[in-house]
C-alpha cells in the first residue's frame, strides 16, 4: 500500500484513499488505479469502489444506523452527519498508516554481522548467491548467502538435519509463526464475507481462489513481497480447492468451517 503519512491532508477526503481498497467493478487491487472494459486508464474512479471504501471505514454503517433512529423517532432522515463521516475516514486513515511491528529473527556472526534468518526449504534460500557455511557467535553452524533483491543484506539457514536452534531465535520463531497463523484466520474470514455479500449466487473458480489469496494478503501485509509471499503461500493451503459447480456463498460456508477448526 502506498506511503500515505505526507501525502494524506489533516482531513482526507474519499479521493485522498480510493486506492486503499479494490474496485468491485473493475477488479483491480488496491493502490491500482480503476481501468476501463478495454483495461485502459478510467478517467476516475468507480462509484462501487467509492461504495466500498465508505463501507471500509464505517461510514455505510453509520448511515444506516442514523437512518434506523430517525425512523424510529417518526423523523424523515434527508441529510449525512459530515462531520461523523469525517471523522470516521480519518480515523480509517490513521488505522491504514499503522503497520504492525514484525519481528524478524536474525543470527549474528563474531565479526558482528547480522544475517536474517529465513527457512532452509523456502525460495528464497534456495535461490540465494554465494552461499557458504559460517559458524556463528550462538555457535551453530549456519549456511549464508545473498538473497536475489535484498540490495546487500545478507540472510542465514540451518536445515532440520543440524543442531536444534538456540532458545531465542526459537521463541522469535514461535512468535511469527503464532502472528501468520492469526492473520491467515483473519484474512480467510474476510474473504469468506466478501464471498458471500458479493454474488453469492455465482460460481467460485480456482482462479478466484488464487486471485483473492494474493489480493488480501498484499492488503494485509502492506506490500512486504518476502511477507506477501509467505501469507499468500499459508493462505492457499487453508483455503480449500472449489468444488464442481460450487457457488461463492457455499465456498464462503466451507472457508468458515475451516477457520472454525483451526483458528479458535
Amino acid at each position: 500500500m502506498p506511503e500515505r503519512t505526507q501525502t494524506l491532508h489533516t482531513q482526507p477526503t474519499l479521493h485522498d484513499l480510493i486506492d486503499t481498497v479494490g474496485c468491485p467493478t473493475c477488479r483491480v487491487g488496491t493502490g491500482v488505479p480503476c481501468v476501463t472494459r478495454a483495461n485502459k486508464p478510467a478517467r476516475e474512479p468507480h462509484g462501487q469502489r467509492f461504495e466500498a471504501l465508505e463501507q471500509a471505514a464505517g461510514i455505510t454503517e453509520h448511515r444506516a444506523t442514523a437512518h434506523r433512529e430517525a425512523e424510529a423517532r417518526g423523523r424523515s432522515w434527508t441529510a449525512s452527519d459530515r462531520e461523523a463521516e469525517r471523522a470516521l475516514l480519518s480515523a480509517y486513515a490513521a488505522r491504514i498508516t499503522q503497520k504492525p511491528e514484525r519481528t524478524r529473527p536474525t543470527v549474528t556472526h563474531p565479526s558482528g554481522l547480522v544475517f536474517r534468518v529465513i527457512p532452509a526449504d523456502s525460495y528464497t534460500a534456495r535461490m540465494s548467491r554465494d552461499q557458504h557455511s559460517l559458524v556463528m557467535a550462538d555457535g551453530h553452524t549456519w549456511t549464508v548467502g545473498q538473497p536475489v533483491g535484498w540490495n546487500g543484506t545478507p540472510a542465514a539457514w540451518r536445515t532440520d538435519e543440524e543442531p536444534a536452534r538456540s532458545q531465542p531465535d526459537e521463541a522469535l520463531r514461535q512468535v511469527h509463526a503464532q502472528a501468520l497463523h492469526n492473520l491467515i484466520g483473519t484474512i480467510a474470514t474476510l474473504i469468506a464475507d466478501y464471498l458471500t455479500e458479493t454474488r453469492p449466487t455465482d460460481l467460485i473458480i480456482e482462479a478466484s481462489r488464487k486471485y483473492l489469496a494474493s489480493s488480501y494478503a498484499t492488503d494485509r501485509t502492506g506490500r512486504d513481497p518476502e511477507y506477501a509471499t509467505e501469507v499468500v503461500a499459508a493462505l492457499l493451503r487453508l483455503l480449500p480447492s472449489p468444488r464442481q459447480a460450487e457457488t461463492r456463498g457455499e465456498y464462503a460456508l466451507r472457508i468458515r468451517a475451516i477457520v472454525g477448526r483451526t483458528h479458535v
